[in-house]
């Protein structure tokens, strides 16, 4: 998918104008930092017990600030400010669809080590 996206870029910029291929490259952005960036940095986390520790506590902060976030870009473009249509929201639902789906996978391989030991 990411070999192609500057066609799809380039169209945006010729029929809709900048504005539309801002927008396009935002969610192509979005996309590629659910995906792969917050993923590999919660995996790499997970992995020392004193980051997994602070990133638990961190993680729901977090989460609850990037609503309010959400929220009041939501709010101001609402309210027609043309500037915030540039803004981009943070993913939260994604993001933490990617972590949950890091957790079982690390737990799934836990379970499968101690298995192994045990053999």
């Amino acid at each position: 998918m990411l070999l192609f996206w500057p066609r799809g870029l380039f169209k945006d910029v010729q029929v809709a104008g900048p504005p539309a291929a801002i927008c396009h490259a935002g969610k192509l952005s979005k996309i590629l930092a659910t995906s792969q960036v917050a993923v590999l940095c919660w995996y790499h986390v997970n992995i020392c017990p004193p980051f997994h520790g602070i990133a638990q506590m961190a993680a729901p902060t977090a989460a609850h600030w990037s609503e309010k976030y959400n929220q009041l870009f939501g709010v101001l473009k609402k309210k027609s400010y043309s500037i915030v249509s540039y803004i981009l929201l943070i993913p939260v639902e994604e993001i933490s669809k990617a972590c949950k789906q890091v957790e079982t996978t690390a737990t799934r391989k836990e379970v499968l080590e101690r298995f192994i030991q045990f053999e």
